[in-house]
């Protein structure tokens, strides 16, 4: 909501811009242009989908948006694990040619992006594995 009122108009005046700004938040409201859930829902798929961003940065990144902390955990709750996983998997293949001289440099990439260690040591270890197992399709 704080980015609505950053990008109101300027009131009529400065002496009604209190009421100004509550009847349109309220008119908002009312007609269900604002919902902080559906906003944190929808940043949190965009930016997981399309930026491959880890939970931990998309709730900072609500934060600075203003969302309550309750509504950004229940966005990032809302996700499966599988999902999470699934996108840290994809950043450490995309930076495998990295792992044998700077595994440090990679953690550190993904831990920025806002993966939880575990999930950084999960991807880790499933790309080790991938390429211990010989290839079946052969």
């Amino acid at each position: 909501m704080r980015e609505v009122i950053q990008k109101m108009p300027e009131p009529p005046s400065p002496a009604t811009a209190a009421a100004w700004e509550a009847d349109w938040m309220a008119s908002l409201l009312d007609e269900g242009y604002l919902d902080d859930a559906r906003c944190a829902e929808s940043y949190t798929r965009v930016h997981l989908e399309h930026k491959k961003w880890g939970p931990l940065k998309i709730k900072a990144g609500l934060a600075a948006r203003g969302v309550s902390g309750t509504v950004s955990t229940a966005a990032i709750q809302a996700v499966p694990e599988s999902d999470w996983q699934s996108a840290a998997d994809v950043l450490v293949r995309r930076r495998q040619h990295e792992l044998e001289d700077h595994q440090d440099r990679v953690v550190r990439w993904l831990m920025q992006r806002g993966f939880p260690q575990r999930m950084v040591w999960t991807a880790l270890d499933g790309l080790s594995s991938d390429a211990a197992q010989p290839n079946q399709d052969s």
